[in-house]
């Protein structure tokens, strides 16, 4: 069998809520569109593992208490990430990664013209040395002592530094410092796949958090 695996998933999801004029207990009418797309490449030895992960999120949605904006960007992201492990012992693995993650729409703040963000800004480029541990399948615990990571504002005439940890009036920071990173997937039935991702990265200074939670429920092999 060959040691190269791929996978891919694409996701749309459209939403509509229509509020008419009779509905006496208020609210407004809305309309919003999310779609993903992801794919995952993966050179798997017994003594040897190379994942490579890309991540596309953009959406939006119609806002009436907006009066500036018809559509505000809900979503947006573009995301890639990297890990080579090389197994020291069963279960524990040396292993060394590099994460790009960023935006590509402009995102302003509700009523105003003031960018909350927009394309490149933030940039984030992440290099981290350290160990793997996964214990049982499709469970990954990664500690890095060692890691730098760059944070770039490149429309920073417009998109505010300090948003993002950085000084006023500064369109590139380097730090170094140390991040935990945990990747699990639980399928309770073979038809619902829960899929948790935590990372944490602090300078010393201030610390980083995200967590992010996915559950998809299989219908058939093409819809979830």
């Amino acid at each position: 069998a060959s040691a190269w695996r791929r996978e891919a998933t694409l996701m749309l999801q459209v939403t509509q809520n229509y509020v008419t004029s009779n509905w006496y207990q208020g609210g407004s009418s809305s309309f919003a569109g999310l779609g993903i797309a992801k794919g995952q490449v993966s050179y798997i030895t017994d003594r040897f593992t190379w994942e490579n992960t890309g991540e596309w999120r953009m959406g939006g949605s119609t806002v009436s208490a907006d009066s500036l904006h018809k559509v505000n960007t809900t979503d947006d992201i573009l995301r890639l990430y990297s890990k080579a492990n090389l197994k020291i012992v069963p279960k524990l693995f040396t292993s060394l990664s590099a994460e790009i993650e960023t935006r590509l729409l402009p995102t302003y703040k509700s009523n105003s013209m003031e960018l909350k963000s927009a394309p490149f800004s933030p940039f984030r480029f992440t290099a981290a040395f350290g160990i793997d541990y996964k214990p049982v399948k499709n469970l990954s615990v990664s500690f890095s002592p060692v890691s730098y990571k760059v944070i770039h504002i490149a429309d920073s005439a417009r998109v505010k530094s300090t948003d993002y940890g950085l000084e006023a009036g500064q369109r590139t920071q380097h730090n170094i410092g140390s991040s935990v990173r945990l990747e699990y997937t639980w399928k309770p039935v073979r038809e619902v796949a829960i899929e948790t991702r935590f990372y944490t990265y602090t300078n010393y200074r201030n610390v980083e958090v995200d967590l992010e939670v996915n559950c998809d429920f299989i219908i058939n092999r093409f819809m979830s």
